[in-house]
């Protein structure tokens, strides 16, 4: 069947939801969550509270988006688990590697030029304020929660940790919203993705000029791995990818 104004709105509306849901409502449910339990925590006396309830986000973040993307699936008859058994190679997890290198070299390239482009603009709405904010940068949002989570725990379970969350991720830009607006239009499926991913990565930031590193970064992954899904519609080879671009980020 062609691509009708209505799907297309219905797929657009059942992908705002789940984001608003995941990023509005059980972010604040998460955060809260987060901080009752660090004080509970041994950890608490050793670490931030903060610090510590920030870890415990992610982890919630990537459960919550993991909860979301499946029942949203399912609500639209699609198989989420299918997304992890079907259509995988070995050479793909390889391949995935390399793709998080290269996305990670091109949105340091692209983060510099539009900081060096915005920085001016900036620089006139706050002032001398600009050093302290270029010191943000790199040391806010997700990285900054990446970077806390391998401090306070173990290795292996702060590596799990961080993949669990960018498993959520996937599962709703591309997972989810991919594959709903694909059968009716895959460029517009690209796009909107994209766009959302986009703009997600303001959340948590001191400012836009802080984000756009961020943004950078959700605008090289968000297209690339859309296009990867569609081409090999498993979502392992985008999280290898997804966790090879912070690994470059964080160390």
């Amino acid at each position: 069947m062609p691509p009708t104004p209505l799907a297309t709105l219905n797929a657009i509306g059942w992908i705002v939801a789940a984001l608003l849901l995941q990023y509005v409502l059980c972010r604040r449910l998460i955060m809260a969550a987060a901080r009752r339990l660090a004080e509970q925590l041994p950890l608490s006396l050793h670490y931030p509270t903060r610090d510590l309830a920030l870890t415990l986000a992610v982890a919630g973040a990537g459960l919550t988006a993991l909860g979301i993307a499946w029942a949203v699936s399912w609500a639209n008859g699609q198989s989420l688990p299918s997304l992890f058994t079907e259509h995988l190679l070995l050479l793909q997890l390889p391949v995935g590697v390399l793709l998080g290198l290269g996305e990670a070299s091109v949105s340091m390239l692209l983060s510099s030029l539009a900081l060096a482009l915005f920085r001016p603009w900036r620089e006139r709405q706050i002032g001398p304020d600009i050093v302290n904010e270029l010191r943000t940068i790199g040391r806010a949002g997700w990285v900054r929660a990446y970077r806390q989570t391998l401090q306070i725990w173990p290795a292996p379970l702060g590596w799990a940790i961080i993949a669990l969350a960018l498993l959520g991720e996937e599962l709703l830009f591309r997972g989810l919203a991919v594959r709903l607006l694909a059968p009716e239009s895959f460029p517009l499926a690209l796009v909107t993705s994209t766009l959302l991913f986009v703009a997600v990565q303001a959340q948590g930031m001191p400012s836009w000029f802080s984000a756009l590193p961020a943004m950078c970064g959700a605008l090289v992954i968000g297209p690339i791995n859309a296009w990867l899904l569609m081409t090999a519609p498993n979502i392992l080879p985008l999280v290898l990818a997804h966790l090879t671009f912070f690994t470059v980020m964080i160390l």
